[in-house]
């Protein structure tokens, strides 16, 4: 292989493995904060604005410093304050954690963003423009345009590369810590492979081998760090943060799923209360003599809703769409699911279940959320609502929690809500949690009924015709305002 071949490639890997370290960061920030901040619009609009700031101007920097002085050096010490950022991103995060929880959603995730992310995605920046400026030196000064499609081709490939191993490899095997130091171990040692293209001392070889060996074992030595009680279990997905938690309460030990920052249900032994109150209106269904042979339930939690649900109707046939594998995997090993075998979990995505499906149901149970109070938008629309309704049975009803005030400034999505399934059931009612505080957020659980609603239902939840104005527009697939409604009642409620 001749000498410009060996340059090429070297520098061409170098900018590979710092495009991949920038997604994987990326992507990994995203679940570091979601522990403090949620999965909200605010974080990740916080995150990219930061890394892509301080990525602009890392290549400005990159770019004026490899004009100024033209060596080797200027790569290596772009690539080692790389690393190093990257090491220390978990830990300046913990010692963030108690701060940005008291500023509030917005303030907190512009602080973490910009405290954990900047320097890293600073220095990131700066490894381009040095990449072409090297390597067109050392080659051919007739190729620059050349050099630089090389490098910013390498770089996007390695980009591709990190978006795809971070959610399918990195985060369900590995701890977060162990992703961060494993990837600064990475970037550290990557400058060895121009010991051929360029004049890098022994010296410097052995200290990058003696660092990236010191990161990469602390990486691993983090993986297997123990819970920490009451946490008895904890896993990264794709999806969630997992914890499942065990707190004793007057000699009964209860056990809690939590999903990044939201308690999603739990168990208590010997009782059939679920611990979060809105649960319990799965009750209505039988109180309202509905007769149930086949429902869904989208959204899992801690599957106390369908196994309550075959509880109360030991031969029907309860499927359960949950996006999280894991988070199945977490009911049969934690929550009991496998003492209910007429209870048939799919993972896989709520909508697009009942697209797959050709089954009617008498019940569909949508309590399905991501993060603080985040709906998945494609659950919230007309067209979501219509598919539900094709797979009711005539007298079929479905039941979906929300989190609003049913009045006031803070109902706009109990307002946007209603009026979607509105524009679809010819009949709809609500439960309110806290019914005497209706400008209180809170849990509303909405009623829709296929055909018209049983007898009782009026003692039971209010008529929702008295509270949605006509002219209030649905919520439709074209032009979906959720992420911004319920990212605006986050920000009046903080």
């Amino acid at each position: 292989m001749s000498h410009r071949t060996i340059t090429v490639v070297s520098y061409a890997f170098v900018a590979f493995v710092a495009g991949a370290a920038v997604l994987i960061v990326e992507i990994t920030g995203a679940r570091l904060m979601a522990s403090s901040l949620g999965n909200s619009i605010y974080t990740w609009s916080a995150l990219i604005a930061a890394i892509l700031i301080a990525l602009s101007f890392g290549s400005i920097v990159g770019g004026l410093l490899v004009d100024r002085y033209l060596h080797v050096k200027c790569l290596f010490w772009s690539m080692l304050l790389a690393a190093l950022a990257t090491a220390a991103a978990p830990f300046v995060a913990s010692v963030l954690q108690d701060r940005v929880l008291a500023l509030g959603l917005i303030q907190g995730a512009l602080l973490a963003s910009l405290a954990i992310f900047t320097l890293p995605s600073f220095a990131y920046g700066m490894v381009p423009p040095i990449c072409v400026k090297l390597l067109t030196s050392s080659t051919d000064t007739k190729t620059v345009g050349l050099s630089a499609g090389v490098i910013t081709m390498a770089g996007s490939l390695g980009s591709f590369f990190g978006a795809l191993i971070t959610p399918f490899w990195l985060l369900p095997n590995l701890s977060l810590t162990t992703i961060f130091l494993s990837i600064a171990a990475m970037v550290v040692v990557t400058p060895i492979v121009l010991v051929r293209a360029a004049p890098l001392k022994s010296s410097r070889v052995v200290f990058l081998l003696l660092l990236g060996g010191g990161l990469l074992l602390s990486g691993l030595r983090s993986n297997k760090s123990a819970f920490a009680p009451p946490v008895i279990f904890e896993q990264q997905t794709p999806y969630h943060r997992i914890r499942v938690e065990e707190t004793p309460s007057n000699g009964v030990t209860s056990r809690f799923l939590i999903l990044d920052t939201t308690l999603e249900g739990g168990i208590t032994p010997g009782t059939d209360v679920l611990p979060l109150e809105y649960q319990n209106t799965w009750r209505l269904i039988p109180k309202l003599g509905i007769h149930v042979d086949h429902a869904v339930c989208i959204g899992a939690g801690s599957f106390g809703i369908p196994i309550r649900l075959s509880q109360a109707y030991p031969d029907a046939r309860v499927d359960v769409a949950e996006i999280d594998p894991q988070v199945i995997q977490v009911g049969f090993d934690f929550f009991d699911l496998g003492q209910y075998p007429k209870v048939h979990p799919v993972a896989t995505d709520g909508r697009v279940f009942l697209k797959q499906t050709s089954e009617h149901y008498e019940v569909i149970y949508i309590d399905a959320y991501h993060g603080v109070r985040y709906i998945p938008p494609h659950l919230t629309t007309a067209e979501f609502f219509k598919l539900c309704h094709e797979h009711l049975t005539p007298n079929g009803m479905v039941m979906m929690n929300i989190i609003s005030a049913v009045s006031g400034p803070n109902a706009e999505l109990f307002r946007d809500f209603g009026a979607t399934v509105r524009a679809v059931f010819p009949s709809v009612y609500f439960i309110a949690l806290q019914p005497a505080r209706p400008e209180s957020i809170q849990n509303v659980v909405f009623v829709c009924f296929n055909g018209g609603p049983p007898p009782g239902v009026e003692a039971e939840m209010a008529d929702l015709a008295s509270y949605i104005p006509r002219d209030e527009k649905p919520i439709v697939d074209e032009r979906n305002p959720i992420e911004a409604v319920l990212a605006h009642q986050l920000r009046q409620t903080e």
